[in-house]
């Protein structure tokens, strides 16, 4: 390996979807990631779009409809993310929330309950 290569860990899923879309563009796969790398470096630095701005959506400070197109579609891709990993932080809170009396949800064959005194759950 070169002084100016670099090992990074990638999540399997963008490593696959790079794998894929290289290969359609008859790329390697480490040139695919530096595209996209390089594509988001623009749009961060562009004036038509504001990462800031979608940032500010995202922790509430700002409305969806106030992002342009290309913002949008790049907020609804990290609200996805977000939704789709949440953190452990995220987890333990709606796991306590979840055993609030008055709590309702699927129990694990699915069915709808909701949350009574000590925890203990009824069909709801």
């Amino acid at each position: 390996m070169s002084a100016s290569q670099k090992t990074v860990k990638l999540d399997s899923g963008l490593f696959e979807d790079a794998r894929g879309k290289a290969s359609l563009l008859s790329r390697s796969v480490s040139g695919q990631i530096e595209h996209w790398a390089r594509i988001g470096r623009a749009i961060e630095a562009s004036l038509d779009f504001s990462y800031a701005r979608v940032c500010a959506v995202l922790e509430g400070r700002a409305t969806v409809e106030s992002l342009s197109d290309g913002e949008r579609a790049t907020f609804f891709d990290q609200l996805g993310d977000a939704l789709a990993n949440p953190t452990q932080r995220e987890r333990d809170f709606y796991a306590a929330l979840g055993c609030e009396p008055g709590a309702t949800g699927r129990d694990e064959h699915g069915t709808l309950v909701q949350t009574i005194s000590d925890g203990d759950t009824a069909a709801a």
